[in-house]
């Protein structure tokens, strides 16, 4: 089960980092002017729900399954996140706004929180990866204990039949000889 819980999180994880790379290449390119801020805005507003349900997803995941580091390692990034949407004031367009993302350097802090989720979701990426390789490592380790023991019975078993087997051959010997001894004292 926890190899599941944290391959599912390594694929979250993947699309949140892909997530953090479409934001900072979108914020760049209205850096450059090559896009204008409508649309720029209008593309990187999409794709704040499905961040904010992703994040939130792993967060509990991650307290379902009482990994409390990971989730208090989580907790205040999704915290954030969920602050950040709820937090928008009425008349925006959304998170990122055409007519403010100019106004007081919005834009360069909007581009510094992508490049530290970005930072975040990689660090959680390596977490996730060598704990689902741990986890697999376990998984492995216990099944192999478990067929090895299993083989280790399965050869006692036929080994103490061959034991039988051999005794019941000098049985057979032993009455096979009685009965040749029993014949030849009762024809004498």
């Amino acid at each position: 089960m926890e190899s599941v819980v944290f391959i599912f999180s390594l694929i979250d994880c993947c699309a949140l980092i892909f997530l953090s790379v479409y934001f900072i290449i979108t914020l760049s390119d209205l850096e450059c002017d090559y896009i204008n801020a409508r649309s720029c805005c209008s593309k990187l507003n999409k794709w704040v729900v499905p961040e904010v349900i992703g994040h939130a997803v792993v967060t509990v995941l991650m307290l379902i399954s009482l990994h409390w580091f990971i989730f208090l390692l989580n907790l205040p990034v999704a915290t954030w996140n969920i602050y950040r949407y709820i937090m928008v004031p009425c008349g925006n367009m959304g998170v990122f706004d055409p007519t403010e993302i100019h106004n007081r350097g919005q834009l360069k802090s909007h581009m510094k929180e992508a490049m530290i989720k970005l930072g975040f979701h990689l660090l959680c990426f390596f977490m996730y990866l060598y704990r689902s390789m741990f986890s697999e490592a376990t998984f492995a380790t216990i099944q192999f204990k478990s067929r090895t023991s299993s083989i280790s019975t399965t050869a006692q078993y036929i080994l103490d039949n061959e034991d039988k087997k051999e005794q019941i051959k000098e049985g057979q010997k032993g009455l096979v000889h009685c009965s040749i001894y029993i014949y030849t004292c009762t024809s004498v």
